[in-house]
């Protein structure tokens, strides 16, 4: 359907061997030997380059007409530049919402306001008050009403 490079790839994953997979090159860390003031976030700069973000956008461009096509919902995003400054995302989006698609738990409309400077909230406990058993209300209070 679309031309990627010369070559077919094809990927056989058994995602059962990749649950058990240890990677050699990372240690493992105790948390307990790490000082919390050693702890600090890094920022990497970088940025990519004008003829990557350009194979990027094409790539999210035939993964975007294949979810068009079939009515696929999807959120695609990658940075394109990061440093001290902030972050600048490229971002791609087939929604639901403007597609007339109805999703039991749309997480695609969550995604799109964190990328717009949302804050994400977890949900809350449900806490339900009888009122009556912290302020009853007495007879002669209620006829004066």
């Amino acid at each position: 359907m679309f031309d990627y490079d010369e070559q077919d790839y094809e990927v056989d994953v058994d995602f059962d061997e990749m649950e058990s997979f240890d990677n050699p090159a990372q240690e493992e860390i105790n948390s307990e030997d790490i000082e919390e003031s050693a702890i600090e976030a890094v920022t990497s700069d970088f940025t990519v380059s004008e003829e990557i973000v350009e194979q990027l956008k094409d790539k999210m461009k035939d993964i975007l007409s294949i979810c068009q096509i079939y009515r696929i919902p999807c959120y695609m995003s990658f940075v394109t530049n990061d440093n001290k400054n902030g972050t600048d995302y490229t971002n791609v989006v087939y929604g639901t919402k403007c597609n007339n698609i109805h999703l039991a738990d749309d997480q695609i409309e969550k995604h799109i306001l964190i990328a717009n400077g949302f804050a994400a909230v977890p949900k809350r406990e449900v806490l339900e008050l009888d009122m009556e058993k912290i302020a009853p209300i007495e007879a002669s209070d209620a006829e004066e009403e």
